[in-house]
């Protein structure tokens, strides 16, 4: 039920927390192409990578201390500002966030909440495994180098939730 949840959360944060960051990190990944994309999986990506974050941000920002260092960050993907072929709906996805994220940093600004989006490359995650199964990993490793580690991504997060004057940052993480 969405009112037990809301009202759960509302009394654990207000009893409990004076600061907190809001990490959009779910995703998923198809490939497709603009000529060949259906309406049914573009839908089912937005709905995953985007939509997801806007519900939550609607259902939390209520709840989120102002003025106290509070921050929304969103992870993205080096494909949240550059294109390669195959992956339209990703694409289109990823370039949503990191205008969500702009949009966000400017509204909330003035509450004290401050927004940032990560976009690694490459990262060393079960997605990735999936995309490229088996040997195929290892040519991606070969054209990129070695894949970000799941920690990186994590320094960065932290960064970025403990950084205030970095409001609306796109923060590249490569190798």
């Amino acid at each position: 039920d969405g009112e037990l949840l809301r009202v759960s959360l509302r009394a654990f944060i207000s009893e409990r927390i004076s600061s907190l960051s809001l990490v959009h990190n779910a995703g998923i990944v198809e490939r497709d192409r603009a000529d060949t994309v259906t309406l049914e999986g573009f839908e089912v990506m937005m709905r995953v990578n985007v939509y997801a974050a806007l519900e939550l941000n609607r259902l939390l920002l209520p709840m989120i201390p102002v003025q106290t260092g509070s921050s929304i960050l969103y992870i993205g993907s080096t494909l949240s500002y550059l294109g390669v072929p195959d992956y339209f709906s990703y694409i289109t996805a990823k370039h949503a966030l990191l205008g969500m994220m702009r949009a966000t940093a400017q509204d909330l600004k003035p509450k004290g909440i401050h927004t940032a989006c990560i976009c690694p490359s490459f990262t060393d995650t079960d997605m990735l495994a999936y995309l490229f199964p088996g040997d195929q990993i290892q040519g991606v490793k070969q054209q990129f180098g070695d894949l970000i580690s799941p920690e990186v991504i994590a320094k960065a997060i932290f960064f970025a939730a403990s950084t205030p004057e970095c409001n609306g940052l796109l923060l590249p993480i490569d190798k």
